[in-house]
């Protein structure tokens, strides 16, 4: 398949398709490239609600685990 041809089955893609795989290819390219102002302003939100939250956090091997204990109480009538 030639550039061209890749490039006309991928126009006939909706746009977010198009997008996706646009922002997949650009990502391949620039594995080091800075993150976008926004992305850093999310990370930096969800750090500070992460340090400021009296929750605790936990293992997601320990949620799935604890969500399968949890259905199994279910399924027993416990």
């Amino acid at each position: 398949m030639t550039i061209d041809q890749l490039l006309a089955e991928a126009m006939r893609l909706a746009p977010a398709d198009r997008e996706a795989v646009a922002e997949r290819l650009y990502a391949s390219l620039n594995s080091d490239a800075p993150l976008s102002a926004e992305w850093e302003a999310e990370i930096e939100r969800r750090v500070s609600e992460i340090a400021q939250s009296p929750a605790s956090l936990m293992d997601g091997d320990a949620v799935f685990e604890e969500a399968r204990l949890h259905i199994q109480r279910i399924r027993s009538g416990t």
